[in-house]
């Protein structure tokens, strides 16, 4: 029986490569951090790549044939960037502080325009684009091609990747 300061146990997932003797496994747990692994199935070892702080779907990802590259589909939400902060405070200060008592409808719909606003303005724009080229704009998804049982993606893939990123967040 599972007390409530116990943990919950690490998630296992496995892919097996359709040619070879390899396979990759998704040690997940705790929390959002996971553990990439790679499984000689001949020796019966296993190789730890790295951990990924994020969402990463096993389900979504996939070994090529002969075990040396995986497809992976990761994700980083939440992670309060600077710049979600900066937009929400800057539309407050101009629009005032909606709270409980000075809450209508009307108010709430300007507010929000406000902020799109803010959002799209070049400035902004700007920063959010440097946000991405330095890693620190987390709110993104990615799919990727990388080395069995490492993350990092090939360079061509992540400059492709930061140029989608930066017009998909503008």
């Amino acid at each position: 029986m599972m007390t409530s300061d116990n943990k919950s146990p690490a998630r296992l997932h496995a892919i097996l490569a359709r040619e070879a003797d390899k396979a990759v496994v998704f040690r997940r747990g705790p929390s959002n951090k996971t553990a990439i692994l790679e499984w000689d199935l001949q020796t019966d070892r296993f190789k730890l790549g790295q951990w990924f702080y994020g969402s990463l779907y096993p389900y979504r990802c996939d070994i090529s044939p002969d075990g040396r590259h995986l497809v992976y589909f990761a994700a980083k939400y939440g992670r309060g960037s600077s710049i979600d902060k900066y937009i929400a405070e800057r539309a407050a200060a101009e629009m005032g502080e909606i709270d409980s008592l000075s809450f209508s409808l009307d108010r709430y719909r300007r507010y929000l325009r406000r902020r799109d606003e803010i959002a799209a303005d070049s400035k902004t724009s700007k920063e959010i684009e440097r946000q991405v080229r330095a890693g620190e704009y987390y709110d993104c998804s990615w799919t990727a091609v990388s080395r069995v049982p490492y993350l990092k993606a090939f360079e061509a893939q992540r400059r492709t990747f930061y140029r989608s990123a930066a017009t998909k967040i503008l």
